[in-house]
C-alpha cells in the first residue's frame, strides 16, 4: 500500500476488503473507501472518460466496464455499484457493526417506553415491538373482529362496512339500462 494511506481510522478512512475486480484494477486487496474514490476519479480524469456534454456521465472503458458492467454510468450510480465492491474487513465486524445498531434501535425504544409521551400512544393502542401495528380495544375488536391489524391493512377490514346503498344501485342499474337500449 502507498504510505499516504491511512492503514487505521474509522468510518470511510477504514480499511475495507475489495473484490477481485477492483483488487486487479487498483492493484490492492485492501484500501479505504475514500482511497478507492480517489483512485477512480483519478484515472478517470486521466482517461479523459467523462462525457464532455454531461461532466456526471462517465464513458467506461474496458477497465472500469469490468468493474461498473456498463458502458456509461453517472457518478451517483457509480457510488452505489462501488459498495458492491467495498467489503468489511472482517464479516465478524460486519456482523458486530449490524449487532450494535440494533442493540441501539432496541435501547431507544425501551428509552421511548419511559417517555410520558410514548406511554400515552401505548395506551391508544400502538404495539410497542412494531409501530405500524395496532392493538385493537374493545369497540375495534368488535368492529373488526381481530385482537390487532397492521396500519396498512385498515382499508381492508372497513371495506366489509361500507354496504352500497339504494340510491347507488338504481343509478347504476339505470346506467345500464341506458347503455342496453341505445
Amino acid at each position: 500500500m502507498d504510505k499516504h494511506v491511512k492503514k487505521k481510522g474509522g468510518g470511510f478512512t477504514k480499511p475495507c476488503a475489495l473484490s477481485p475486480q477492483l483488487q486487479e484494477f487498483l492493484g490492492v486487496p485492501e484500501l479505504a473507501r475514500t482511497e478507492v474514490v480517489k483512485r477512480l476519479w483519478g484515472y478517470i480524469r486521466e482517461k479523459n472518460l467523462q462525457n464532455p456534454k454531461n461532466k456526471r456521465k462517465i464513458l467506461c472503458d474496458e477497465a472500469l466496464h469490468g468493474i461498473f458492467r456498463v458502458r456509461s454510468i453517472d457518478m451517483f450510480q457509480m457510488n452505489k455499484v462501488l459498495s458492491k465492491h467495498i467489503w468489511p474487513l472482517d464479516e465478524a465486524e460486519a456482523t458486530l457493526v449490524k449487532s450494535s445498531q440494533k442493540k441501539r434501535q432496541r435501547e431507544s425504544r425501551e428509552e421511548d417506553l419511559d417517555h410520558p409521551k410514548r406511554k400515552e400512544k401505548l395506551q391508544k393502542g400502538e404495539d410497542p415491538s412494531d409501530r405500524r401495528t395496532i392493538l385493537c380495544d374493545q369497540k375495534l375488536k368488535e368492529l373488526f373482529n381481530v385482537d390487532s391489524f397492521h396500519g396498512f391493512g385498515v382499508s381492508k377490514l372497513l371495506t366489509a362496512h361500507f354496504v352500497k346503498t339504494q340510491r347507488y344501485l338504481n343509478k347504476k342499474s339505470l346506467s345500464i339500462f341506458v347503455q342496453n337500449s341505445s
